[in-house]
């Protein structure tokens, strides 16, 4: 009988700290690491790099189901060729990498390393589903509901492994524009840009929300943080 002004204020679950999600996160998060060029039949065992005479590649992923698929840049682990034309810059060759391979965390505390296979590449879309063959079920992340919209000034975090020494890192930041759209010659997709400081190796890198859901992937950081948004795309899908 009092009426709106003497009802309970709605009860709001708390959110997770950085700290909590950090820790429920980055055992998903991996480091990918490409070869390019032929095999060598003598390498230089403190240089893993030498094994192949072309160049290496090290970007982040993560792990999007139990049984070993993870999520990557297709710019990590393909080696696109340009030349100059008069119409500018233009795509002449791709060369898929010789060999991938990614390091996750294990549950004794250290890294274990898996050769992958590359299931499918979305070049426009800078996109590369891999698979891996664990021996058990690992920990993945999941996606944001797709009508769950990302909204500017919604914080995030960026989970990925920047450095090639099997260091997870994380970065806290806020979203500039959730609806970004490139369509230039080379990339045609929907994502997120975001005030998170990046670094060379990030690409790869899942942002997550506040409760830790996959919102977008991270591609590269200039003019700002730019990421694909993935939230809404199954393994089916990008196959």
């Amino acid at each position: 009988a009092c009426g709106i002004a003497c009802r309970p204020p709605p009860q709001l679950l708390p959110q997770p700290s950085v700290e909590q999600i950090f820790d429920t996160t980055f055992e998903a998060t991996a480091q990918i690491t490409a070869f390019f060029g032929n095999k060598l039949t003598t390498v230089d065992t403190d240089f893993p790099q030498s094994s192949y005479d072309g160049e290496l590649r090290i970007s982040s992923g993560f792990v999007i189901s139990p049984d070993g698929y993870v999520l990557t840049v297709a710019h990590g682990v393909l080696y696109v060729v340009t030349e100059d034309s008069a119409g500018g810059m233009i795509i002449t060759d791709r060369i898929q990498s010789s060999r991938v391979v990614v390091t996750l965390p294990d549950q004794n505390g250290g890294y274990s390393e898996y050769d992958a296979d590359i299931i499918a590449i979305d070049g426009k879309g800078d996109i590369a589903l891999l698979k891996i063959t664990p021996s058990v079920h690992l920990h993945h992340l999941l996606f944001r509901p797709k009508e769950k919209v990302i909204l500017t000034g919604e914080r995030v975090m960026m989970i990925g492994d920047p450095f090639g020494n099997d260091n997870t890192s994380c970065a806290v930041g806020y979203v500039r524009d959730g609806n970004w759209k490139d369509s230039t010659t080379t990339l045609w997709m929907t994502g997120v840009t975001t005030d998170i400081a990046t670094c060379p190796g990030n690409s790869g890198s899942a942002i997550v929300d506040q409760w830790g859901q996959v919102v977008a992937m991270h591609l590269y950081g200039k003019p700002a943080p730019r990421s694909r948004n993935i939230q809404h795309e199954s393994k089916q899908e990008i196959q």
